[in-house]
């Protein structure tokens, strides 16, 4: 394997290890995304995130996109231990970059490293990739609800 290559995986395994982030390739993600405005269902069994969906908890999971090179996707999972207190469904949010620039972006923002240091190789890998990663659920507005958003009930009603 060339060197190259090697820092790519290595700079995808710091950022999945250090920032929770998940790569998969544009091309996957740019396949599976609608654009335009509005909330589209997104098929996470196509997506690294495929795991979410084999839980009996799993309801749904939907995506906007917010700029030319970002989405939102929120995940809506019912959580029975939050029934007595909040509601039972909970709502996660991943933000995902659809890489060159805003990765390189958010490396520099997260790690404190200028994008001025990126090689070729790694400006290549963040235009070949997406970068996901998940709010904290303190970030997330209506992190536990009583009831999925009729945003949400659209769609899934339409499928």
């Amino acid at each position: 394997m060339p060197d190259s290559d090697l820092e790519a995986d290595a700079y995808q395994a710091y950022c999945e290890n250090k920032y929770g982030w998940i790569f998969m390739p544009r091309d996957n993600f740019e396949s599976l995304a609608s654009t335009g405005a509005g909330y589209f269902e997104l098929d996470l069994t196509q997506t690294p995130l495929v795991n979410l969906t084999k839980s009996p908890q799993f309801i749904a999971a939907v995506a906007q996109q917010l700029s030319s090179d970002a989405y939102e996707v929120e995940i809506y999972r019912y959580d029975p231990k939050d029934a007595q207190s909040s509601g039972q469904v909970n709502k996660d949010i991943y933000l995902v970059a659809l890489g060159g620039q805003p990765t390189t972006q958010l490396l520099e923002i997260a790690g404190g490293i200028p994008s001025t240091d990126f090689d070729d190789n790694l400006v290549e890998f963040s235009q070949r990739h997406v970068t996901l990663w998940r709010l904290p659920s303190s970030q997330v507005p209506d992190h536990h609800s009583s009831q999925l958003p009729s945003h949400v009930w659209g769609l899934i009603k339409s499928t």
